[in-house]
């Protein structure tokens, strides 16, 4: 049975896959349709064209898979951007050890009362409710961070306007093909909830 995550988990096989097949029949077919035509005196003329010929066809196989799969990442990217920005917790990317916010989705924007362009680049200090809270996330998350676990814990946050907020925090890193590290933080607004319980 067809199992999609096999097949993508093996998609970087997919590409020089391809590439061999295309270019072995290319060969076993130019051998079958020219064979007939080869005599001692057009060898060397139709070797030649076959080589110049497997150049171009290749070339042309590589790039149409290579345009193809630049299309299926674009619109991969557009998918997740689109569901990550209709999240109703809060996003963000941080660089670390330095904790620099690098991305903020929308839902970030209206827990905390930054724009988007006050949130970027910005050390997510500015989000703590003081430099000691700051420092404590950064304590207690590093065990299980360390060991490649999710950390889960609540915290007390400040809007911009100097707000207390109630959060939850989910945060797990993610290692870059360049060895750079980055964090992923999902944050969720518990005031609703609050207030809801003090209407009761």
């Amino acid at each position: 049975m067809f199992n999609k995550s096999n097949f993508d988990s093996h998609r970087e096989y997919l590409i020089p896959a391809i590439y061999c097949v295309s270019g072995a029949l290319y060969i076993a077919g130019s051998d079958l349709l020219l064979g007939r035509f080869v005599t001692e005196s057009n060898r060397l003329w139709i070797g030649t064209a076959k080589g110049i010929g497997f150049v171009f066809f290749t070339s042309l196989v590589l790039l149409l898979l290579l345009k193809y799969e630049k299309r299926r990442r674009a619109n991969s990217e557009v998918f997740f951007r689109r569901l990550v920005e209709s999240m109703q917790d809060a996003v963000l990317v941080l660089e670390v050890p330095e904790r620099k916010i690098i991305y903020a989705n929308e839902a970030a924007s209206h827990i905390f009362g930054y724009s988007n362009a006050e949130l970027l680049g910005q050390s997510s200090e500015i989000l703590h409710i003081s430099r000691r809270n700051f420092e404590e996330f950064e304590t207690r998350s590093a065990p299980a961070l360390r060991d490649n676990k999710t950390f889960q814990a609540e915290f007390q946050m400040r809007h911009r306007d100097g707000r207390i907020i109630p959060t939850a925090h989910s945060v797990s890193l993610i290692e870059r093909k360049n060895r750079s590290t980055l964090a992923l933080s999902l944050v969720k607004d518990y005031t609703p909830l609050q207030l809801m319980v003090c209407r009761h």
